[in-house]
């Protein structure tokens, strides 16, 4: 099994990524003691190899991090070689993933207090040379000399977070969580699906193939199509022998794996059809393969699915040829050849929608119960435009069919009538950059003894459906997690430390200083190992202020190094090898009526986070702005890798009073009015804020209460629980006891798989 003491694995390699990925829930891949050894680690007996261990735990220490009990006394156990390889593989992941791999050297190297001191004057001199020395292709920041600063004393009394031990089959268990998943998969996660897909295939090819034939379940459709596309591509024979076209069953579900399968790189594919697929050149064996899958739906909805994407699908058929194949597959080429002729079937969805126009709702209703998917996501306006006794009839009908309804659906529609009735509405689009749509004025809402009845359906439904699930003994359940949204829409989600769905409350704790980072590169290394550039590249990191009704205040960003509470480090305009900025934000120091402040990367010079070699963004918590280092990793509490395609991103809203960070991840739209920076984005983020801070959303909660009461009992206390949901951070809970199972608002992949299938 795959290690971190295999080999001293390169960065971004595929195995490297594996690991890190379950280094990121706080634990340690490790190999397999000899018997002799395991039976003495069993013991909780310590190696030979103890005193090396502990010496490679004083790196570790320095980032935040030692190792777990079980970990230490395995480790004490392994080679001097395994040992090395693990320390390195190690210290190359914690580095990255707190952003500690690189130098950081702001304009002022005395910050916050030399930026404090200094006069207007001084300020803008040095920031008029610098942008003069980039207008003449020279390098020119002030020439300061560095102070020595006074250590840290919040380091005094700040615990490591210990890293624990990885179940023997902790890759496999990765791999399926996240194709077993009921919720959309971050660009993230599809490359560590994939790179595991790879390392299987190479490496445990048969156990790769009991995996997708025994315990895959797959429920989404888009993981379906990104495997199957994988599978299609590099193990066409794993395919066929793990019955892997059992889950494709519509058409299109057929299209999507086409699309995988016509993909030039199966990480950024737009899985979900919103922008048309390329299909290119496909090879007969494949082509037959997607003929066979497409001929065998029988169902007489296939050729009217069809036609809701008709030019993807005439697309896919000058690929596919289906002409040569028609007395083989006779009912696929009839699908096609009717798309030619454009001899379109009665639509579905098309006599729907002309019903509902017409206020033909029982005729509706009748449609409807047939795609009880379709009836959940449109029973908000079918409800709406029902009369008199046919409301009642609507809600009957669903009512019968809800239990064939996916959980992730009934989740967010019976948050969806709670915030019908409670609060304000918010909607990300399917796909794309991480977008939002706050409707700024009031919108049609159901009665509240309709609302109240779908609430009750769905609790119903889902207290059934949870019912059935293995027991789960004593349930804690953390009342913090009320404060974190479930992660449904993961699609858009940037790579980070800590994975939490939109709208979550992350904990900023009690220390008087948030200091928040954003560093770049405008050089990098490509996958074959050659040096490139993307040009000058200047990144701006901003913070807007909010009063408690949205609207702004005030604003820190490279035009006002100081406001009041808030300290920027100085603009830096270029990053040929690497740069970064900081911005302190100062609890005691903020004004009495700042609320909320917004968190902004801008890419000034309007290049797109996606194209860039490196840009990240994260925030420490301080006790002192002057004392210790600018940057230390072991203060860091957040990174996000700035990925996405845009150029603007709003990483999300500090709510001063509460202490909390709320988690936002979103694309702010490109076009603005004068220069790319927050003075010409405000009043965006007031309308934003609304829609990120406010709104009412399946909260994990909730969602874990509902399990326990039908799965378990819940407790008051972590101490009597079999199993501990919490808010806290992976790496700083332990169970309190032997055989105590230990689950965070983090720990997405398993929330996701577990509890919402």
């Amino acid at each position: 099994m795959l290690t971190l003491a295999d080999v001293a694995y390169r960065i971004n390699s595929r195995e490297f990524n594996i690991l890190a990925a379950i280094l990121r829930s706080g634990k340690l891949v490790l190999p397999a003691l000899d018997p002799m050894y395991a039976a003495q680690a069993a013991k909780g007996r310590t190696g030979p190899n103890l005193d090396k261990a502990l010496h490679s735990e004083l790196t570790l220490e320095a980032l935040g991090f030692v190792y777990g009990h079980d970990a230490l006394v395995t480790l004490s156990w392994t080679s001097d070689a395994e040992l090395i390889r693990v320390h390195s593989n190690l210290v190359l992941m914690l580095t990255r993933a707190l952003g500690a791999h690189n130098l950081y050297q702001p304009m002022y190297p005395n910050f916050p207090e030399q930026v404090l001191a200094a006069s207007d004057a001084e300020l803008l001199m040095n920031a008029w040379r610098h942008y003069a020395g980039d207008w003449l292709g020279v390098r020119v920041l002030p020439s300061y000399s560095a102070a020595k600063r006074a250590p840290l004393k919040m380091l005094e009394s700040m615990k490591p977070t210990a890293l624990a031990l990885a179940a023997p089959t902790a890759v496999e268990d990765q791999l399926l969580r996240l194709i077993n998943g009921n919720a959309s998969m971050s660009a993230a996660n599809k490359a560590v699906v994939l790179e595991s897909l790879s390392w299987f295939n190479e490496f445990q090819p048969g156990r790769l193939l009991e995996l997708l034939k025994e315990q895959a379940t797959i429920p989404q459709k888009e993981h379906r199509a990104l495997v199957g596309g994988w599978l299609l591509k590099a193990a066409p024979i794993t395919y066929v022998g793990s019955s892997f076209g059992r889950f494709i069953q519509t058409p299109t579900d057929v299209l999507r794996l086409a699309a995988a399968v016509g993909a030039k790189d199966l990480k950024t594919v737009d899985l979900t059809l919103s922008a048309p697929p390329r299909f290119g050149k496909i090879s007969r064996g494949l082509r037959r393969l997607l003929l066979t899958q497409l001929n065998a739906l029988a169902a007489s909805s296939v050729q009217a699915e069809m036609f809701q994407r008709r030019e993807q699908w005439v697309r896919l058929g000058e690929a596919l040829h289906p002409g040569e194949y028609q007395s083989r597959f006779p009912l696929a080429y009839g699908h096609f050849k009717a798309l030619r002729k454009n001899e379109k079937p009665v639509n579905w969805a098309g006599i729907v929608e002309q019903r509902l126009a017409t206020r033909d709702t029982l005729a509706a209703i009748d449609l409807l119960t047939q795609r009880p998917g379709v009836f959940a996501r449109k029973l908000h306006e079918v409800v709406r435009k029902a009369t008199g006794a046919n409301k009642e009839a609507v809600l009957k009908a669903f009512a019968g069919i809800a239990d064939k309804v996916s959980t992730p659906v009934l989740v967010q529609l019976r948050h969806r009538m709670l915030a019908d009735q409670h609060g304000v509405q918010a909607f990300s689009p399917k796909a794309g950059a991480g977008r939002m749509w706050v409707p700024q004025g009031g919108s049609p809402r159901l009665t509240e003894s309709a609302a109240d009845f779908i609430v009750q359906t769905v609790s119903d439904v889902l207290a059934a459906r949870f019912a059935k699930l293995p027991a789960m003994g004593k349930v804690y359940v953390d009342p913090a997690l009320a404060g974190f949204s479930v992660p449904f829409a993961q699609r858009t989600a940037q790579k980070s430390l800590l994975t939490v769905g939109r709208g979550s409350r992350i904990d900023l704790g009690s220390e008087s200083i948030m200091r928040a980072f954003l560093w770049w590169n405008e050089a990098g290394t490509d996958k074959d190992g050659n040096a490139y550039t993307i040009g000058r590249t200047d990144l701006d990191l901003s913070c807007a202020v909010l009063d408690e009704s949205f609207n702004h205040i005030e604003h820190c960003s490279f035009t006002n190094l100081r406001a009041q509470g808030l300290t920027h480090s100085g603009d830096i305009t270029s990053a040929p090898e690497g740069a970064c900025e900081f911005i302190d934000i100062d609890f005691k120091m903020l004004p009495d009526e700042a609320a909320y402040i917004a968190l902004v990367a801008y890419a000034y010079t309007k290049q797109n986070f996606a194209d860039m070699p490196e840009a990240y963004l994260g925030w420490m918590s301080r006790t002192d702005g002057q004392g210790g280092a600018i940057y230390d990793a072991r203060t860091v509490r957040q990174k996000v890798d700035l990925t996405t395609s845009g150029e603007r991103v709003l990483v999300g809203y500090v709510d001063v009073v509460r202490r909390q960070f709320v988690w936002a991840d979103l694309v702010l739209p490109s076009r603005c009015s004068g220069f790319n920076a927050v003075e010409t984005s405000t009043d965006m983020m007031s309308k934003l804020a609304r829609g990120i801070v406010t709104p009412i959303r399946p909260t994990l909660g909730s969602l874990l209460e509902d399990h326990a009461k039908v799965r378990g009992e819940l407790v008051a206390t972590p101490e009597d629980a079999d199993i501990v949901f919490t808010g806290r951070l992976p790496t700083a809970v332990t169970p309190g006891k032997a055989g105590q199972k230990v689950v965070t608002a983090y720990d997405a992949e398993v929330l996701i798989a577990d509890y919402l299938a």
